[in-house]
């Protein structure tokens, strides 16, 4: 038996445009579409488009080349057609784990399981890669000569598929190149990135910072990297280096759910904030409670010099009275009785001399 499901009755869900987001933002907070916006850009995030890109890597061929400690040679070179591919050895360390590095090592820039040993043999790595459309050539080479490896990095593209598994590196068009094993990975993860349409991702973590208290954990192309290559069997972790959220979110990611990169950029930005407004109102206490303490000495201090200034007017106060009787001139004011004016008359006599004293006496 089999059911007919009315067309009608089939539903399907539209994402918001970034107008819609906005307004429904500005609804929520109160506020215009202008003041959303101004904020927004203030933490430096803007509205992508809701439709996912184009995201897509076909791995077409891979050439290694290679000198072993013994001195044997190394010569890879395999043919991806389309289809499913597995690596298969009836043995263990025959090279299966190596030859899937090798492509990790171009593709991403850097590799993440390949023994040291292993990896100090190879010479050149060439993998021709179609990437959203663009068809790449990603060129390492790795110079031991001096003891020491030193790596180099070019990317060549050609116009169509054919050509570029047909032509040699000489016949492609050089798009960038990198000399340095941290330059090498920062241009392959910027490459894949942009021909991608994936931002760096932000992540809170608790105890980051040089504080301690927080701070975003940005990941770039070595993370989402971890949702293309699989963790080996037994890993406690499907997706990706980095435990915690980032495996989920990556996910979300290339399952194309929309907004998927903005919800964690608002996320880190949110909790920035939060950070920054504890901090400032942290110092802001921490300057009352200076102040106060800072008012409370000059208050003790003063009183201090106050009692100081008493005890020294105390101290002066006789001798301050005995210098002024030497010093005082010896004209007197002597008001003589029966004056009705009391008109005082002074004197260049002393008291004993004084008619006015001598009758009063």
């Amino acid at each position: 038996m089999t059911a007919t499901v009315s067309p009608t009755a089939v539903q399907t869900w539209t994402p918001p445009s970034p107008g819609e987001l906005l307004a429904t933002a500005a609804t929520k907070s109160s506020a215009t579409v202008a003041d959303v916006e101004t904020v927004l850009r203030e933490f430096g995030i803007t509205l992508p488009s809701p439709i996912p890109p184009h995201r897509r890597i076909r791995v077409l061929r891979l050439r290694v080349e290679g000198v072993k400690k013994t001195g044997e040679q190394i010569s890879i070179d395999h043919r991806l057609d389309a289809g499913v591919w597995a690596i298969m050895h009836p043995s263990n360390s025959a090279g299966k784990t190596s030859l899937l590095e090798f492509l990790v090592w171009g593709l991403r820039g850097r590799t993440r399981d390949l023994p040291t040993h292993v990896k100090a043999w190879v010479r050149r790595i060439a993998v021709d890669v179609t990437v959203s459309g663009q068809h790449v050539r990603v060129v390492i080479n790795q110079d031991v000569s001096s003891g020491r490896p030193h790596v180099t990095a070019v990317l060549l593209s050609a116009d169509t598929e054919g050509q570029l598994l047909a032509a040699t590196d000489g016949e492609l068009r050089m798009l960038v190149s990198a000399d340095g094993e941290e330059p090498v990975e920062q241009l392959i993860g910027a490459f894949m990135r942009e021909s991608l349409g994936l931002d760096s991702t932000e992540l809170w973590n608790k105890s980051g910072g040089l504080d301690g208290a927080g701070a975003a954990q940005v990941h770039g192309w070595p993370a989402y990297f971890g949702a293309v290559y699989l963790n080996p069997g037994g890993d406690k972790q499907l997706l990706g280096d980095v435990p915690g959220a980032l495996p989920a979110k990556l996910l979300e990611l290339f399952i194309g759910i929309p907004y998927t990169s903005l919800l964690t950029h608002l996320s880190a930005a949110k909790k920035r904030h939060t950070k920054s407004t504890n901090q400032a109102a942290h110092r802001a206490d921490q300057d009352r409670t200076i102040r106060g303490q800072e008012r409370a000495q000059w208050k003790r201090e003063l009183e201090d010099t106050r009692r100081q200034l008493a005890a020294a007017q105390r101290a002066v106060s006789p001798l301050a009275e005995v210098a002024l009787a030497a010093l005082m001139p010896r004209w007197l004011t002597c008001v003589p009785p029966g004056m009705p004016t009391r008109q005082p008359r002074m004197l260049n006599r002393p008291p004993s001399r004084c008619g006015c004293c001598l009758n009063s006496s």
